[in-house]
């Protein structure tokens, strides 16, 4: 190793640190109202170090107190789902400084890049421990699949290249399916991989499907509800997870939804315009303020 390497770990040593692991947080609350205790490590010679958290929207302040060499502990409420929280010092060697999630700066910060504390115990333990294969099903590969492609599409041989960017981009249709993917699993399973993950797979007005049409089917240029089906068994089998993306934000223009005159279901403006993605009209915002929203996603999550 050379020696300005060596150099610039020993700064890195000599720099205060803290982060989200067991080491700098020995106790995590499970539940509103819990306890959070959080530790500092602090090489340098300081006076004092503050743990300034938000509550209720309000900023709160933790004194934290010397524990052994270099290491500062301090406990503060943890009274909403997402606690922000950042590390001030001051005196000594440092003079004034505050720690966050960028490191370590000599001014006043916002919160947007605060360390957090939450009480939401993340994803599933299997995630964590996952090796996750993201697929776009046109164009991973295709079991042959007799269908008659959509108006819209524009069809391309299998062994051509993509236009790339362009207005036609998300038209090009290869023909990609979901028994492609169920006939390359070994394929998949070679990398090492032990979860699929699919972009969107229902019915859309593109190949990429970010513009659903519905939520009630898989997209039969995919193979349907059946050739979901069976990857999923053939996957589990394996015991390889499957998952796939759902849009949230928006649908497509030409989904049930919003065809179907239920304004409450998604975002309108003073004028009766509706929002979209991005300012692009073929993609309207759901509302999510909306009750009959959250119960119709609710009921895809659980058909799917």
């Amino acid at each position: 190793m050379s020696a300005v390497v060596l150099e610039q770990e020993t700064s890195l040593l000599d720099q205060p640190h803290h982060d989200g692991s067991d080491v700098h947080v020995p106790e995590r609350p499970v539940k509103l109202g819990g306890e959070a205790v959080v530790r500092i490590r602090v090489p340098q010679s300081v006076d004092t170090v503050v743990l300034r958290y938000v509550e209720n929207g309000e900023p709160r302040a933790a004194e934290a107190k010397l524990e052994g060499e270099d290491w500062w502990l301090a406990r503060f409420p943890v009274t909403n789902p997402n606690v922000p929280y950042r590390w001030l010092l001051s005196g000594g060697e440092v003079g004034y400084a505050w720690l966050n999630g960028l490191g370590l700066v000599d001014h006043d910060v916002p919160d947007s890049d605060d360390f957090v504390m939450s009480v939401d115990p993340g994803g599933p333990e299997w995630h964590a421990e996952s090796v996750v294969y993201q697929i776009f099903p046109d164009r991973f590969a295709s079991s042959g699949l007799d269908v008659q492609p959509p108006e819209w599409a524009i069809e391309r041989d299998w062994d051509r290249l993509p236009i790339g960017r362009g207005p036609e981009t998300p038209l090009e249709w290869f023909g990609g399916d979901l028994r492609g993917v169920e006939e390359h699993l070994d394929h998949i399973e070679r990398f090492g991989a032990n979860v699929i993950y699919l972009t969107p797979i229902f019915p859309a007005g593109s190949t990429h499907r970010y513009d659903s049409t519905s939520f009630n089917r898989i997209d039969p240029l995919l193979g349907g509800d059946e050739a979901l089906e069976s990857l999923v068994r053939a996957a589990h089998a394996r015991g390889m997870r499957v998952l796939s993306d759902l849009t949230t934000n928006h649908t497509g223009d030409k989904h049930e939804w919003f065809l179907g005159g239920n304004r409450d279901l998604y975002l309108f403006d003073e004028s009766g315009e509706y929002e979209s993605w991005w300012g692009i009209k073929s993609l309207p915002k759901l509302n999510w303020l909306s009750p009959e929203l959250r119960t119709r996603i609710q009921a895809v999550a659980r058909k799917w």
